[in-house]
C-alpha cells in the first residue's frame, strides 16, 4: 500500500514537471509573438510617418503651384499653413522667382483692370503696359510735330521782324540825310536872309529891326534844336554800333567806390537816384584792375542804405577780406541792375538757396525784385507757367532740373522754358553765379572776440539780427577792466555806429574821393 502511494507521487511529480515544462514552452512563444508583433507595429507606425512627411511635402509643393499660378483654392496664407515647419529648396526657389517675376511688373500693374497679379495675369498687365506706352509715344510724336510747326513759324517771325528791322534801319539813314540836308539848306538860307537884310541895314534900320531880332531868335533856336538832334544822333549811332557788335551791357562795370570808411563799415559809390539806384540793392566788389567780371572772383559785398546824391549813394560793407580791403577806385557789379537800366530775367528749376533741400524759389524771386530786377517769365514749384520769355529777357535764372518727384508738367515746362531761352540767345545764369555776382548770401556768420574759451562758438544769424552775448561761465575767473575805454563794436548787419574817432561824415560831393586814405588816422 506505502509502495503504491509513492508511486503515486512520483507519477504526479512527474506529470507536474512536464507540465510545468510545456507551460514554459508556451508562454516563451506567446511572448517571442508579441516581441514580433511590437516590432512589426513600430514599424507600420514609422512608415505611416514618412507616409505624412511625404504627403505634407506633396501638399505643401502643391499649394505653391497653385499659389504663383493664381488659383483662387490657394494663397500666401494657404501655402504658409502648409508649410508646417517644412523645408523645400524647391518651393523657396520657386516663391523666390515668382517674387522677383512681380516685382518685375509691379510698376505696370493696374490694379483697377487687372486685379490679381500672378503668372495667370501677367500677360494682361504686360499688354496694358504696352498700350499706355504706345499711347505715350504717339501723343510725345504729336508733341514734337506740333513743336516744329510752332518753331518753323516762330523763326519765320523772326526772319520777317529782322527784315523789317533792315528796312526801319535803311528808312532812318535816308531819313537822316534828308534831315542834314534840310539843315544846311536852311542854314544857308537863314544866313542868305542875314547878308540882305545888313545890306539894307542902313535904309530901313528902323523898319526891319524887329524882324532881324526875330530872325536872330529862330536862328538861336533852330542851332539849339541842331545841337540837341546832332547830339541824339551821336548817341543813337553810338548805340547801334555797340548792339551790332555783340556788346552786353549787363556785364560791364555798374559803377565804381569813389570812398571808403573802414571804421564805420561804410563805403560811398558814384551812382545814385539820376540812375534808378534804390536802396537794399547788394553789389559785389572787384579790384579795379579786374577785366571779365562775369568769371571773376569778388574781393567783398556791399549793400546800399542811403541814396546821397544823384550820383552817390552810401553803402554798408557786408563782407570783405582783411588781405585785401575794399578800397576807392574798386568796381561794383550786380546782374540785376545797370545805371539806367532794369535787368530782365526768367526763372525755372529748384531754387535751393542755402543747401537744406528745400525749394526756396519765393527768396530767389523778391532777392531779384528787391535788387531792381524785372521778371518776366517764372516757372513755379508747382508747375505753373506765368509771362513769356523775349527778346528782352537779359538772363535765364536756372536752378536745378525738376527730378521724379516733380510733376510731369514741371518737367514739362521746364524743358521748353530752356529751350525757348536757347533759341533766343539769352544768357544763362545758374543760381549759384547770380548770387554771388549780386553779393547776396543767404546767411551771415559771426564771431565773438573776446577771451578764448570752448563755449565760444561761431553762431548763425541773419542780416538786421541781434546777438546776445554768452552767459558767463561760473568756472571761468572774470577777466581784469581795461585801463581805458574799449572801441564799441560795430554791427555790420544794424545801422552804421558813430565813429569813435570823429571820423567825418560822409560828403555830399568829395572833390577828389579816389586820394582818400581809408586806414589813415583822422
Amino acid at each position: 500500500m506505502a509502495a503504491r502511494e509513492g508511486q503515486g507521487l512520483q507519477i504526479a511529480v512527474i506529470i507536474f514537471a512536464m507540465l510545468t515544462i510545456i507551460l514554459a514552452i508556451t508562454t516563451y512563444m506567446f511572448y517571442a509573438q508579441a516581441q514580433t508583433a511590437e516590432q512589426a507595429r513600430q514599424g507600420a507606425v514609422a512608415q505611416a510617418g514618412q507616409d505624412k512627411a511625404l504627403a505634407d511635402q506633396y501638399l505643401y509643393r502643391l499649394r505653391a503651384y497653385q499659389y504663383v499660378l493664381g488659383s483662387p483654392e490657394s494663397s500666401l496664407e494657404v501655402v504658409n499653413t502648409a508649410k508646417r515647419g517644412q523645408t523645400d529648396a524647391e518651393v523657396d526657389s520657386l516663391l523666390a522667382a515668382y517674387d522677383a517675376d512681380m516685382a518685375l511688373i509691379d510698376a505696370y500693374w493696374d490694379k483697377d483692370k487687372t486685379p490679381a497679379k500672378n503668372y495667370r495675369t501677367m500677360g494682361a498687365i504686360l499688354l496694358n503696359a504696352l498700350a499706355k506706352k504706345n499711347e505715350s509715344v504717339a501723343t510725345s510724336t504729336t508733341d514734337t510735330k506740333r513743336m516744329q510747326v510752332d518753331f518753323d513759324a516762330k523763326v519765320k517771325d523772326a526772319e520777317t521782324r529782322v527784315t523789317e528791322a533792315a528796312k526801319a534801319r535803311d528808312a532812318a539813314d535816308s531819313s537822316l540825310k534828308d534831315e542834314q540836308g534840310k539843315y544846311v539848306t536852311s542854314l544857308a538860307d537863314i544866313n542868305k536872309k542875314i547878308a540882305d537884310q545888313a545890306t539894307n541895314l542902313n535904309t530901313t534900320f528902323a523898319a526891319n529891326k524887329a524882324k532881324i531880332e526875330g530872325l536872330e531868335k529862330d536862328l538861336g533856336i533852330a542851332q539849339g534844336q541842331v545841337v540837341v538832334n546832332l547830339d541824339t544822333i551821336d548817341r543813337l549811332q553810338a548805340r547801334r554800333k555797340e548792339l551790332e557788335s555783340g556788346g552786353t551791357p549787363g556785364e560791364n562795370p555798374d559803377g565804381k567806390v569813389t570812398l571808403v570808411n573802414q571804421r564805420q563799415r561804410m563805403v560811398w559809390i558814384d551812382v545814385g537816384r539820376a540812375d534808378g539806384l534804390q536802396k537794399q540793392v547788394s553789389f559785389s566788389v572787384f579790384n579795379h584792375d579786374e577785366n571779365g567780371i562775369t568769371d571773376a572772383k569778388p574781393k567783398g559785398r556791399i549793400e546800399v542804405v542811403r541814396l546821397t546824391g544823384d550820383h552817390m549813394a552810401e553803402c554798408r560793407i557786408l563782407e570783405d577780406m582783411a588781405s585785401n580791403p575794399i578800397i576807392p577806385g574798386d568796381i561794383i557789379h550786380t546782374p540785376t541792375w545797370s545805371p539806367g537800366q532794369r535787368m530782365r530775367f526768367a526763372l525755372a528749376g529748384i531754387m535751393d538757396v542755402d543747401g537744406d533741400g528745400k525749394d526756396d524759389f519765393e527768396l530767389v524771386r523778391n532777392i531779384i525784385t528787391l535788387n531792381g530786377g524785372v521778371i518776366d517769365a517764372e516757372l513755379k514749384p508747382d508747375g505753373t507757367r506765368v509771362g513769356e520769355i523775349t527778346a528782352s529777357t537779359r538772363y535765364f535764372v536756372i536752378g536745378k532740373q525738376p527730378d521724379e518727384t516733380s510733376s510731369e508738367q514741371a518737367r514739362a515746362q521746364y524743358i521748353k522754358m530752356y529751350e525757348e531761352a536757347q533759341r533766343l540767345g539769352i544768357d544763362q545764369l545758374p543760381l549759384a553765379k547770380l548770387l554771388t555776382q549780386m553779393g547776396w548770401k543767404p546767411e551771415e556768420r559771426t564771431v565773438q572776440l573776446t577771451g578764448g574759451g570752448a563755449g565760444l562758438q561761431f553762431r548763425t544769424r541773419r542780416p538786421g539780427e541781434k546777438v546776445e552775448a554768452p552767459a558767463a561761465d561760473p568756472a571761468t575767473p572774470a577777466a581784469p577792466a581795461p585801463a581805458e575805454p574799449a572801441t564799441p563794436a560795430v554791427d555790420p548787419f544794424g545801422a552804421p555806429a558813430a565813429d569813435p574817432f570823429g571820423a567825418p561824415a560822409a560828403p555830399s560831393a568829395p572833390a577828389t574821393p579816389a586820394a582818400a586814405d581809408p586806414f589813415a588816422t583822422p
